[in-house]
């Protein structure tokens, strides 16, 4: 897959058919269908200009912006938008792997699943974080992975 890192798909032992930028999701109008969804559900309100997810409802801490007073998206709604298109393209089940310093995000995008009208179920995180190991070669990074749900 262009501009895709081959050791990514042989230390997930799977094979990447397809490399997503945010970019493609907003010119393809994907971000505004979710957009849509999601008010066509009822899970949205404006409150001071800004358009916020209902996701204190499926078991977040509180509501989240997805379009600022200003007009900009956040990144919460291009990820709402990639998960919309990943079910569309036909997948039932959504592996994300993130780094540790996403883990606070786990909560809002099972609620934003359950806005969306799916399974929380359906989206695994796993949370991945680097460490040094030695070996006969010296220091080098290796992966270190856990599951979260």
């Amino acid at each position: 897959m262009p501009g895709a890192d081959p050791r990514l798909a042989r230390a997930l032992r799977r094979e990447l058919r397809r490399l997503f930028s945010e970019r493609s999701l907003h010119e393809a109008g994907a971000v505004d269908r979710a957009l849509e969804a999601l008010a066509g559900r009822g899970e949205t309100y404006t409150t001071d200009g800004a358009l916020w997810l209902r996701t204190s409802a499926h078991g977040d801490d509180k509501d989240r912006v997805l379009v600022r007073s200003s007009g900009e998206h956040t990144y919460f709604t291009s990820d709402i938008a990639y998960m919309q298109d990943k079910r569309s393209r036909g997948y039932d089940r959504l592996v994300y792997v993130w780094g540790a310093d996403h883990h606070g995000y786990i909560a809002r995008m099972k609620a934003a699943c359950v806005a969306l009208g799916a399974d929380p179920d359906s989206l695994e995180i796993v949370i991945s974080s680097s460490c040094t190991c030695s070996g006969s070669k010296g220091a080098r990074r290796c992966p270190s992975a856990r599951a979260s749900t």
